[in-house]
């Protein structure tokens, strides 16, 4: 219907075909300014089949919104493609009594380029060929573990179809594939095809790797406190203190008998004692500090045993590591500092942190400062400081290998390059652990009650060995083995195990 001057109606027929018309008035022009418009624009009538579905879409606030109309009580499918081709479920609605209905795609934001949309009426079929979302990922086992393979698909009703390396699995028709206790002639590629009446599509495939079982090794036992681990040489250096004293001990990496190298590493304070917190072992000589923040001592040995020499002591302040021929160390909760590894004179190399946590390797230190919980980074060349991780909400602890920082933050796993720029997460856990290490293949990590290990690159952790609840207080890896202590019977029964690395 036209209404102005002059004023024009065309009775809808039944015998007009679905399509768009040109209205040519024979008087004047045909706009808004002088007619009223009722089911065209401009001058186009565009005739709908009876019962048709329109849509329209607007954006607004970071977010599309599209307009259903139809007839009341009309039952519809919302769909959204990227790419005109494969349509993914977006909402199922009724038209209600006033004829139209809006529904806001929760998917789409402002820097997508093209994103459609189509509704198709409830007896029209909605059905499309399932769409993988997320595909299953590849692991590697040990064998006799639990192994689960899963994915992510858009569409329904399902079948699912596993395979190993492209041959059908029998009776493995289920969205997930899981072995109970894998073996090494499980190892493959894996790929589901997920079908329906629509189509069907063949997941990428996933690999899995399976490494032969082995036993840990137990390399020295009987001892009282075994905690910081240390290797050199070909032998395993570690604390094993007592309530009021403090030793340092030695064994072979291959295990054997056990040697004490120093007792007496410790202070009294306020009616106790503050034994060996600390040790490293490098270039024939161990290091290490004892004491407490408020009255501290960093030392070194002969590995051989014999004398401790007594480098420096300080306050609010602990060791750091021993790089080239240089000592670095904390002290005054404000300061870096370094030292020949021999002993003598300090200087400072940065100031202005309450350095805790802390890593380091040939070319920077890096450390967790206590006031701001953030990550930072000293060039030992340069000695400027940069910030490596920021927008902590507790302190962390850290660990390097040749690529990168890692941190662990209340159980979680995070990483930077060394250079800089994104935080990745490769594990999320709640609560923090003492044992943490990196070869730059793996990231071996303590959980409750087991020792596990992730891909560098991120991935699905894949458990090592079990372990007593709360009984590791040292984790180190060398080319070959991964050690750790244990604890869980008491002092005098400590030990120290090793376990080849996947």
């Amino acid at each position: 219907m036209v209404s102005g001057s002059p004023s024009l109606a065309c009775p809808a027929t039944t015998s007009s075909p679905a399509g768009a018309y040109e209205i040519v008035p024979s008087q004047g022009t045909l706009n808004a300014s002088n007619y009223t418009f009722d089911h065209f624009v401009n001058g186009t009538l565009t005739v709908w089949p009876a019962g048709a579905l329109k849509l329209s879409a607007f954006y607004s606030q970071g977010q599309v919104h599209c307009t259903v109309t139809g007839p009341a009580d009309a039952r519809f499918y919302l769909q959204a493609s990227s790419d005109l081709e494969v349509w993914a479920p977006m909402a199922t609605n009724t038209i209600p009594a006033g004829g139209s209905v809006t529904i806001c795609d929760p998917d789409s934001s402002s820097n997508q380029d093209r994103r459609f949309y189509r509704a198709i009426l409830a007896a029209e079929s909605p059905l499309m060929p399932p769409v993988v979302i997320r595909q299953p990922d590849s692991q590697t086992a040990v064998a006799g573990s639990t192994v689960v393979f899963d994915l992510e698909v858009k569409g329904s009703p399902l079948a699912y179809q596993w395979q190993f390396n492209g041959v059908n699995i029998p009776g493995a028709t289920s969205p997930t594939l899981q072995f109970a206790s894998v073996q090494l002639a499980d190892a493959g590629h894996y790929t589901v095809v997920i079908s329906n009446a629509a189509g069907s599509v063949t997941s990428l495939a996933a690999a899995l790797k399976v490494v032969p079982a082995t036993t840990a090794v137990l390399i020295a036992s009987a001892l009282n406190n075994p905690s910081f681990l240390a290797i050199d040489g070909g032998n395993l250096f570690f604390a094993d203190n007592t309530a009021s004293d403090g030793i340092i001990k030695t064994v072979s990496q291959n295990g054997g008998s056990v040697a004490t190298l120093y007792n007496g590493v410790v202070l009294p304070e306020n009616g106790g004692y503050r034994c060996l917190g600390y040790l490293l072992a490098e270039g024939s000589k161990v290091y290490g500090h004892y004491g407490s923040y408020d009255n501290m001592n960093i030392f070194s040995g002969p590995e051989s045993g014999g004398t401790l020499t007594t480098l420096v002591s300080l306050r609010g302040g602990s060791l750091i590591g021993v790089i080239g021929n240089d000592l670095y160390y904390s002290m005054g909760f404000s300061t870096l500092n370094k030292m020949s590894k021999s002993g003598g004179a300090s200087s400072q190399v940065a100031s202005g942190y309450f350095i805790r946590g802390t890593a380091c390797d040939p070319e920077a230190i890096y450390f967790v400062d206590y006031s701001t919980r953030n990550v930072y980074k000293c060039s030992l060349a340069s000695g400027a400081v940069t910030p490596m991780i920021t927008g902590n909400t507790a302190e962390s602890s850290l660990f390097l290998d040749a690529q990168y920082l890692y941190q662990n933050l209340g159980g979680s796993i995070r990483r930077v390059a060394k250079s800089g720029g994104q935080t990745e997460t490769l594990f999320t856990g709640t609560t923090g652990y003492g044992g943490y290490a990196s070869d730059g293949t793996y990231v071996y990590f303590e959980t409750k009650d087991a020792i596990n290990y992730i891909p560098a690159g991120g991935g699905l952790p894949t458990q090592l060995i079990s372990i007593p609840p709360g009984s590791l207080t040292s984790l180190i890896v060398d080319k070959t083995s991964v050690y750790w202590t244990d604890i869980s019977a008491g002092a005098g029964s400590g030990n120290i195990w090793r376990m080849p690395k996947p």
